[in-house]
């Protein structure tokens, strides 16, 4: 289910998405932004899924995970990967 960054937000809770684009920066931990050039989404990405790649923010990948939306505090809409592919 190949989706654009910008179609996310009218997407349901656990959809599974499939994105190709670059990753902006890391934030924290698991915590990276990412775009497809259509808009900027967070992803969490667990360490274990770059197999010892180097990531830099010019990195073409897609990604393959689901959608997790928390409404507290607020709302907030983020991908849970599941695979990265270089």
């Amino acid at each position: 289910n190949h989706v654009s960054v910008s179609a996310i937000a009218k997407l349901k809770d656990e959809t599974a998405v499939t994105l190709k684009g670059t990753l902006l920066k890391h934030l924290n931990e698991d915590n990276y932004e990412f775009s497809d050039g259509t808009g900027v989404i967070l992803l969490d990405i667990d360490d274990d899924l770059w197999q010892g790649k180097p990531i830099s923010a010019k990195t073409p990948v897609t990604i393959i995970g689901e959608i997790d939306i928390d409404y507290k505090p607020t709302k907030r809409v983020e991908v849970d990967v599941d695979q990265v592919q270089f």
